[in-house]
């Protein structure tokens, strides 16, 4: 699979979930320190590993039902948010390997665009993006004053999963959401 896109959240429902990330920005960040160093300083994206969006209820009840219609049941899947605000994007990165990697586009000007590989796609509300793990992608610095609000996920089929590495991802259960039947 290389990169697919589709209409993922209504309209309102991209202003729901972006009012929530906002609301809930400083609670979210003083979960933990920020673990990733190729985004802006004390980052939102840099929490990835100690919040997941799926267990909130107001995402939850809006992203699990689409991701299971979608990518089907008995997945784990992690979810963060990022705000890039002005002179604020991402560096070129992956995610690793043997999973499918997305985000969804809820806020911001789309003319910032998301970039995969060398392809700059013009982001559009609500639309996700799902795309092999292993691919470069990244956003370049805002120049706007709106800040630009997105979600990231990685979605892993336990099938693909050792029991070793499923009992570990479990244990990390600020990190990884079980999706089931």
């Amino acid at each position: 699979m290389q990169k697919k896109s589709c209409i993922f959240l209504s309209e309102e429902e991209c202003k729901t979930i972006t009012q929530y990330i906002f609301d809930t920005e400083k609670e979210v960040k003083l979960l933990g320190k920020d673990l990733y160093l190729d985004t802006a300083p004390d980052s939102l994206t840099g929490r990835f590993a100690v919040h997941n969006y799926l267990y909130t209820e107001v995402c939850g009840q809006i992203l699990i039902p689409k991701i299971k219609n979608l990518f089907g049941k008995d997945l784990l899947v992690q979810c963060w948010a990022n705000i890039f605000r002005k002179g604020e994007g991402i560096l070129p990165h992956s995610h690793g390997s043997n999973f499918i990697s997305g985000n969804i586009f809820l806020d911001g000007d789309e003319s910032v665009g998301t970039f995969y590989g060398l392809e700059k796609v013009t982001n559009k509300k609500g639309e996700l993006t799902f795309f092999n793990s292993e691919m470069i992608h990244h956003v370049e610095k805002n120049p706007f004053d709106k800040p630009r609000v997105s979600m990231a996920m990685d979605i892993y089929y336990m099938s693909n999963l050792t029991e070793d590495k499923i009992k570990k991802m479990k244990g990390q259960t600020n990190r990884f959401f079980h999706i089931t039947k």
